[in-house]
């Protein structure tokens, strides 16, 4: 449904630089985590994208597991929210990667916990 809303074909030409410390970019976008096999494990949207890599390379308790997998990151920048959360979406929607729905339960099974 979503990915008939945003064009697959755009999806595919989508520019994405590497993550390198000092050169990500100041502002909102999109990013994209690999393992060690080159397949997109989680994809995530953040207003503040330097911010938001560094919290999940940080190594907190409930990432360290999904940090040991990873092996490279790159972003794609996007100062809209709105289109933040479209292009998410849709790379979600694309890709299907294993720790966004890991993540996603992990997030239900917390607030259930709270209840």
């Amino acid at each position: 449904m979503l990915t008939q809303l945003v064009n697959i074909e755009m999806l595919k030409k989508l520019k994405f630089s590497a993550f390198k410390d000092e050169h990500v970019h100041f502002g909102g976008g999109v990013y994209r985590m690999f393992d060690k096999d080159d397949k997109i494990i989680y994809i995530g949207k953040s207003q503040d994208l330097q911010r938001r890599i560094k919290t999940h390379l940080s190594g907190t308790t409930h990432t360290k597991y999904f940090i040991k997998q990873v092996r490279h990151i790159d972003w794609h920048k996007n100062d809209s929210p709105i289109m933040q959360t479209l292009l998410e979406a849709a790379l979600i929607a694309f890709y299907k990667p294993k720790m966004n729905d890991e993540v996603k339960d992990e997030v239900a099974h917390r607030k259930r916990a709270r209840k």
